[in-house]
């Protein structure tokens, strides 16, 4: 991590530099400091810096990304979903995964029908994943619906199932 501090230290208004630490402060198991240097880098931005298509705007959405992803390994899962929102906005590409992560959110705070609902957005989107299907039969499991979530867990099995296959036979 040295090496970052001082490489930050050197230019300490530089969004990569920043965003480059904070990923690796999150890495190591230091979610408070990556928060930190995660807010730091987003606020130094300014809205010409996040122009439409732009590689700073997709690394922005990264960042609100990873915010959602530790504010919620905090247990401060009501704090994750506006970040989430936020990275799905700036990049929609994102949309799979932030979803799946609003819908752990979700299930963290005991919102199972929320939970549910983000969740199904997730597997909409990236169908072939198993981990967004399994996410979802939980959430069913825990909203009270114990028919769809088995039919979810059958379909994630056999995705993964799958991908074994496929992976063993190249």
């Amino acid at each position: 991590l040295a090496p970052y501090r001082r490489l930050v230290a050197e230019q300490p208004a530089s969004f990569d530099r920043r965003a480059a630490l904070a990923f690796l402060l999150q890495k190591h198991g230091l979610p408070q400091q990556a928060l930190a240097e995660y807010d730091t880098a987003l606020a130094g931005l300014g809205a010409t810096a996040l122009a439409e298509g732009s590689e700073l705007r997709r690394l922005a959405a990264q960042v609100q990304y990873n915010r959602g992803v530790v504010y919620r390994r905090l247990g401060r899962s009501g704090q994750a979903e506006p970040a989430l929102v936020e990275a799905m906005r700036l990049d929609p590409g994102l949309s799979a995964q932030a979803w799946f992560t609003i819908g752990l959110a979700r299930t963290d705070e005991g919102k199972a029908a929320a939970a549910v609902e983000a969740l199904r957005r997730s597997v909409e989107l990236a169908p072939a994943v198993p981990e967004n299907r399994r996410a979802l039969a939980d959430a069913l499991l825990q909203a009270g619906k114990p028919d769809e979530a088995e039919a979810e867990r059958a379909k994630a099995d056999s995705l993964a199932h799958s991908a074994d296959s496929s992976s063993t036979t190249h």
